[in-house]
């Protein structure tokens, strides 16, 4: 929080939070203390940041904190839920992320394998053949930088390996009717 929030003000990190100003310019001050504080305000309009000690600097920090604490505690909520299955879990993780961005198919896909491996007895998925086989998988995606070109590997790699599944498919059906 320090060094984003906290320093705002020193204009360092523009597009990461806002400074006091701004944020007693768009909000109620009542959000922040018990009520509105013009002595305050015209001290941080000072600017004075001429060091860590000034008024202006120490107001603009606590307005930025304060402002970041009102946030978490009556502008966000934590919801706890537990599934009465550890499939009905796995499913409901598949459209969800910390990101906030889609998962793409080979996301989705990984925790239904961990899941069906470590339910299978004397197994555990890490360091089993799914773990190497989905390391390779994950380090061929990781090139991509955006949720886009990640997408667009996946199923370029989906693709290609749903071909060469037909493929090998279509050649053994050939074969068999070689025989005949």
């Amino acid at each position: 929080m320090k060094k984003v929030v906290a320093i705002a003000h020193e204009g360092q990190n523009e597009d990461e939070f806002a400074a006091a100003e701004d944020i007693l310019n768009h909000i109620s001050q009542d959000l922040l203390w018990e009520f509105e504080r013009k002595d305050l305000v015209e001290i941080i309009q000072e600017r004075d940041f001429s060091h860590k000690k000034t008024n202006s600097y120490i107001l603009c920090e606590l307005v930025q904190t304060l402002s970041v604490c009102h946030y978490l505690l009556d502008r966000c909520c934590f919801t706890i839920i537990q599934p009465t299955d550890d499939d009905w879990a796995f499913d409901m993780f598949q459209s969800l992320n910390a990101t906030g961005t889609p998962l793409t198919a080979i996301e989705t896909f990984k925790p239904t394998v961990v899941n069906t491996v470590d339910n299978e007895p004397g197994c555990q998925f890490k360091e089993s053949e799914s773990d190497n086989s989905f390391k390779k998988v994950e380090d061929f995606l990781s090139d991509a930088t955006t949720a886009q070109q990640k997408n667009r590997r996946t199923n370029d790699y989906l693709t290609s390996f749903l071909l060469r599944m037909t493929v090998g498919l279509y050649l053994r059906i050939l074969a068999i009717n070689a025989k005949c």
